[in-house]
């Protein structure tokens, strides 16, 4: 029987990313989104089982996958919450929100650098920031919003028991089901774990309602800078900001200030080694870039993974020549050849090679928000090789590759 719930279930559905779990769940998707209905109109719905899986790039992290029933509930929640709420948030956070991204928060700070006043600049980073949230008190930010809302009390009142439940959820009771190499799990520091700390705190990475949580939860320290302390450039991504100022002293101080209001009132704390206080003519590193007052440059990082990538290809083709030495990733490619289900040398099916292109094109999409003709060329012509075979620059600018054209033919 049809709810109220059931058109938004099905909304839901069309907006999930494509998976596996997806598509399993295609054959009982009405029976699946009947009793998820019945049960948010009954307020009987309860957050499913996890998944969990280790990322190793860029850095290790544990993954907790909602179950695909679940995530059709985040949608309907956030969606809703995001359209209340978003707007209450600082025009210069940038992180999991409509028409943001790093983009427009690169742009935002270098349009800043280039005002003669802002001669120096604060990079700072909470310390384990997801696995730090401290529930109850989101759980009370969540709370002093929504009796702020001009919304009928029940709307309120469901709001808040769906919230709840999501927020505070024991992500490892039951124990979630784990994929992937377990043994990774090992490797991450018991500080980042939800393994290893108490259900009070921590937010799963992985979960669409975490990206809105978070924001929420940093909306304080942005209301705190722009109105407490004045700050007029400051831009936050997630759990990464930048101030940028006149002199050291002056930011050395909003430092300090920024940390006693994040231990006070949100029960987190800064890096104490990812504090970078510079001249702005040095350059700041944020985002993937190197951003200047007039230029942009991409992190040596990314040029030496898109590297490492290309030699991963090539050993595929030719592993006689070609060492690929530690592989590092998620791609599709890398996953299937860790699996051994790819096993060189391959022949240039054009299946393998779309899987390539897509790789090499969303590289090439992130130099291009940077000035790197020069080094777009250059990776080109001296670290394609064998791959030239099969690619080709669609333009003189390299902006995008397209395979060649008689291979579609073999």
């Amino acid at each position: 029987m049809a709810t109220i719930f059931t058109e938004r279930l099905i909304q839901a559905y069309n907006k999930t990313s494509r998976s596996t779990q997806k598509k399993t769940v295609l054959l009982n998707l009405f029976d699946i989104i009947e009793i998820l209905s019945n049960e948010l109109e009954n307020c009987k719905y309860k957050p499913s089982r996890f998944s969990c899986f280790v990322v190793q790039y860029p850095k290790i992290r544990e993954i907790f996958a909602p179950n695909f029933s679940d995530r059709l509930v985040q949608h309907i929640l956030i969606d809703e919450l995001v359209q209340l709420i978003d707007k209450r948030f600082i025009y210069d956070s940038y992180a999991n929100r409509k028409e943001k991204g790093t983009h427009k928060a690169i742009k935002r700070l270098q349009n800043w650098m280039q005002k003669p006043i802002n001669r120096y600049f604060i990079q700072l980073d909470i310390d384990s920031f997801f696995p730090s949230i401290d529930k109850d008190i989101l759980i009370d930010i969540l709370i002093k919003h929504l009796k702020s809302l001009d919304i009928n009390r029940d709307k309120k009142i469901w709001y808040w028991r769906l919230a709840k439940k999501i927020i505070m959820q024991n992500v490892i009771e039951p124990m979630p089901y784990l994929s992937g190499d377990k043994t990774l799990l090992k490797q991450i520091p018991k500080h980042k774990s939800l393994f290893n700390i108490s259900n009070n705190k921590g937010l799963p990475i992985g979960s669409l309602s975490s990206q809105f949580f978070s924001n929420l939860y940093l909306n304080e320290l942005d209301q705190f800078v722009k109105h407490k302390l004045k700050i007029r450039n400051y831009v936050r991504y997630v759990d990464d900001f930048v101030i940028l100022g006149n002199t050291a002293q002056e930011l050395n101080k909003y430092k300090d200030e920024i940390d006693k209001f994040l231990f006070d009132k949100l029960r987190l704390k800064l890096h104490p080694k990812k504090v970078v206080l510079n001249k702005i003519d040095k350059g700041i590193n944020f985002l993937g870039y190197i951003i200047f007052k007039d230029y942009t440059l991409v992190r040596n990082r990314v040029v030496k993974s898109f590297k490492n990538r290309l030699c991963f290809f090539k050993f595929l083709f030719e592993p006689e020549k070609y060492s690929c030495g530690k592989i590092n990733g998620e791609s599709k490619l890398i996953k299937q050849f860790k699996s051994g289900n790819l096993k060189p040398p391959l022949k240039p099916d054009i299946l393998i090679l779309n899987d390539m292109l897509s790789v090499i094109n969303s590289y090439y999409g992130i130099f291009c928000f940077a000035n790197s003709f020069k080094l777009k060329r250059d990776l080109y012509r001296n670290h394609f090789g064998l791959l030239k075979l099969f690619f080709i620059p669609k333009d003189y600018y390299h902006r995008v590759f397209v395979i060649k054209e008689f291979l579609y033919n073999q």
